[in-house]
């Protein structure tokens, strides 16, 4: 037999995750435990947020969780569009150690199906929503810089500027990320 503890975690940008009520996550919750018939599998393959964290678990094995991952901005300003999100599969060895490997074998070896990747939105002229500018250029060619962009929050098709207390905070995209992280 095979346990794992399993917990919802919201994306809190740069700063990690936090654990957060069940009913905040999207997906199913992922089993805790698995009967293996013979040996238990050595190796875990899980599907996972291209940030890292983990969305599901394939194998059940101790470690791992389950999170939501943070949607993209909707694709227009006004009406319906589409939400994508990028999602990865992970082997997870019994030191912990995590190797990223092609899809096929979280879809072959995996327990669970892929998380949808794309989804439908819609933006109503009465929501108060996000937007973001593009992010401005890394501020070193190398050795670990950093970037930024604006967010602001807006009523949805008039795209009137309103205070950042009248958008979801959760919501709120992040506004600074870490670039060029290697050495020069």
């Amino acid at each position: 037999m095979k346990t794992r503890s399993v917990s919802c975690v919201q994306l809190q940008g740069d700063l990690g995750t936090q654990t957060v009520s069940n009913s905040e996550c999207p997906d199913e919750k992922p089993v805790e435990q698995m009967s293996c018939s013979g040996a238990c599998p050595d190796v875990i393959f899980r599907w996972a947020l291209s940030t890292g964290a983990s969305i599901g678990t394939g194998s059940v094995s101790g470690g791992g969780g389950s999170s939501f991952s943070k949607w993209s901005q909707c694709s227009v300003t006004c009406g319906n569009g589409e939400q994508t999100r990028n999602v990865r599969c992970e082997a997870v060895a019994q030191d912990g150690s995590v190797t990223i490997v092609f899809d096929e074998m979280c879809e072959r070896l995996s327990n669970e199906s892929k998380p949808i990747i794309q989804r439908s939105c819609t933006v109503l002229p009465s929501d108060n929503i996000w937007i973001t500018s593009d992010w401005f250029e890394c501020s070193r060619p190398c050795g670990r810089g950093a970037q930024k962009r604006q967010v602001k929050c807006v009523r949805g098709c008039s795209l009137r500027l309103l205070g950042a207390g009248q958008c979801s905070r959760p919501a709120r995209p992040i506004h600074h990320r870490y670039c060029n992280d290697f050495p020069c």
